[in-house]
């Protein structure tokens, strides 16, 4: 039960890394009875609390294989879906007539939205037949289409969200990872133990780049599968929406930060150990000329 609904749940698991739990609450009846439904799902924390202890049970089942497990991050994204209407409605008569309706329900508020606000929550819409119709919000969608067709709308909307979850994962460890190293630098020292924690930080900053350069590689072929021309249209907007481009150039230039500190960590371990062995040659003399002097004095 969720907030005194039967819901079913169902869990995907991505190669990268996610873990994507769909809640699904079945309804029947009127329009507004619909928004009300979903207006109490979203001003409550049952959702987020189910889907908690729904995730807590498949990561219990997941631990064997989970490699590099970390805190969790989780993003919620709320989908309205119609099947069917009494009166049969084309996609451009719905939005003609019922925008305000469309916009409090996807904005989950009561009252009417002043008309540019409505105009922005439904201005990401798509259809590929005149009676489907899905409008693209960042924390939320409408879907009107039957079954299958609203199953691979929900598919792609879902697999953005994973995306987005996985570059704000990253993001978050890049800052770690940065804050780390401004923190090592304002109290550097010399020696052995500067070469030992240079050479550390440079393999934990190449560990770092090589997992975010694989998420980025599998995020691309997984989207490569979707050959399908209106549903890349429709990928390319949840991911406008979900400002996923924004993200991207944000982990782009740290990750350009991280490639300069790595190659100075690594010119560091290299001079360091240059410095070393320099060092040792010059021991090694020093030794050998003090003993050539004590076998002459003898």
């Amino acid at each position: 039960m969720l907030a005194g609904q039967t819901a079913r749940a169902r869990a995907k698991m991505f190669d990268y890394g996610v873990v994507s739990l769909r809640l699904t609450i079945p309804y029947a009846g009127e329009w507004s009875g619909f928004a009300t439904v979903a207006r109490s799902l979203r001003a409550t924390h049952a959702v987020a609390e189910t889907a908690r202890g729904v995730l807590e049970g498949v990561l219990r089942d997941l631990a064997p294989a989970l490699g590099k497990p970390h805190d969790l991050l989780v993003e919620d994204y709320f989908a309205f879906e119609v099947g069917a209407f009494a009166r049969p409605l084309t996609a451009r008569t719905l939005v003609a007539e019922y925008a305000a309706a469309l916009a409090e329900l996807i904005a989950g508020e009561e009252r009417p939205l002043e008309a540019d606000e409505q105009a922005e929550v439904l201005k990401t819409r798509l259809s590929y037949f005149e009676d489907d119709l899905v409008i693209v919000q960042w924390d939320g969608a409408f879907l009107y289409d039957r079954e299958d067709g609203a199953a691979a709308t929900l598919d792609i909307l879902e697999f953005a969200n994973t995306q987005l979850v996985e570059l704000r994962t990253y993001d978050g460890l890049l800052d770690a990872e940065l804050d780390a190293i401004y923190g090592v630098e304002t109290r550097r020292t010399f020696g052995p133990f500067a070469r030992n924690r240079a050479v550390a930080s440079a393999d934990r900053l190449r560990l770092l780049i090589v997992d975010v350069l694989e998420l980025t590689d599998r995020s691309t072929n997984a989207l490569k599968i979707t050959g399908d021309a209106y549903f890349a249209r429709l990928y390319r907007a949840a991911a406008s929406r979900l400002g996923l481009k924004d993200w991207q150039r944000q982990l782009d230039s740290k990750m350009s930060s991280v490639n300069e500190i790595y190659r100075f960590f690594a010119d560091q371990a290299q001079n360091s150990r240059a410095e070393f062995l320099e060092l040792t040659v010059v021991v090694l003399i020093a030794v050998e000329i003090v003993i050539g002097l004590l076998a002459l004095r003898h």
